[in-house]
């Protein structure tokens, strides 16, 4: 087994929190997608439960027994970043309240998970699969910047956009890493 493989133990601790992100992007992503036109104080509060309910499946992830104590310590700060935008957004429900908190705390989150993927990637195998949701959250903070006269469809279909790219990434990791438990035996074959 290569150095940095990931052990049938570790893919079956790992497979369920990666599912749970992956799940919440998803939803995420297709919220914004039939829902054409939401207010902006009713996104605040879905940017705000989003940052939430995914910092919370991040927090799992990051407090299991085999993930490394600098990843912990990386973790622990994405979902404070997280929890700070998710306490700005209740409070300034605007269209300019959802660009500067929910993009700072995406470009925040998205640049401490680029950091940990540095890191560990090559003594870490979980840690292979956060490049790309943290370039993509990187770059939802960015576009709700960049792009100019933002009403809350465009803030809406910036970050659901970004969020499905997140779920495909984080699905097919999570399923993969459930494969590879239930393959290798891992933890009663990944609680059938």
């Amino acid at each position: 087994m290569p150095a940095n493989a990931i052990s049938a133990d570790l893919a079956a601790a790992y497979w369920k929190p990666t599912l749970y992100r992956g799940v919440l992007a998803a939803a995420f992503g297709l919220t914004s997608v039939f829902w054409a036109d939401p207010p902006a104080g009713t996104l605040a509060w879905i940017f705000a439960l989003f940052l939430v309910v995914t910092g919370v499946a991040v927090r799992r992830m990051a407090m299991l027994e085999e993930t490394p104590s600098a990843a912990k310590g990386y973790w622990a700060l994405v979902v404070v970043a997280w929890l700070i935008g998710a306490i700005a957004l209740v409070f300034l429900g605007t269209a300019s309240g959802l660009i500067w908190a929910g993009g700072l705390a995406w470009i925040v989150g998205g640049l401490l998970q680029l950091l940990a993927w540095f890191k560990l990637r090559t003594t870490f195998g979980p840690a292979r699969d956060w490049l790309v949701p943290a370039v993509v959250e990187i770059g939802i903070g960015a576009g709700l910047f960049i792009v100019p006269g933002l009403d809350a469809h465009g803030i809406f279909g910036i970050a659901g956009g970004g969020q499905i790219v997140v779920a495909v990434f984080t699905l097919i990791a999570g399923f993969g890493l459930l494969f590879d438990a239930r393959r290798r035996g891992g933890v009663a074959a990944a609680d059938r």
